[in-house]
């Protein structure tokens, strides 16, 4: 579905829609940044490469913690839209990045800049 360069744009775009959704609470002054790394031996890498994504969004709650580690389509509630488009597939876009796809991913998320960070790992067999 993604080759490498596809899925970090797709990965870069949720952040970015993170951002907007919070621009639109926040007004035109919050300064939105997304920031890629690529970075050798770090702990939670099997194979000393890891790229991490950044993003100061909004992060997310429970009830969008429950949707980003579903696929398919909502039965109860609509899904808020970013502002580049919102497919319910772009989550497993990491997956594409991933040496050993059976090992899934980490996401971290805090819903505020002085809230408690939270790590989900997410397992393709989760999804």
């Amino acid at each position: 579905m993604y080759n490498e360069g596809g899925a970090a744009w797709e990965i870069s775009k949720n952040g970015f829609d993170s951002i907007w959704r919070l621009m639109k609470r926040l007004g035109p002054k919050f300064k939105g940044v997304v920031e890629i790394m690529l970075l050798d031996n770090h702990p939670l890498s099997s194979t000393g490469k890891t790229m991490i994504f950044l993003d100061n969004g909004e992060g997310l709650t429970e009830p969008s913690k429950k949707r980003f580690l579903s696929l398919g389509p909502e039965t109860r509630e609509r899904i808020s839209q970013g502002r580049f488009d919102q497919k319910r597939i772009g989550r497993i876009a990491a997956l594409r990045l991933l040496n050993d796809q059976s090992q899934g991913f980490f996401f971290l998320t805090s819903t505020s800049s002085t809230g408690d960070v939270q790590m989900l790992h997410v397992p393709p067999a989760g999804l």
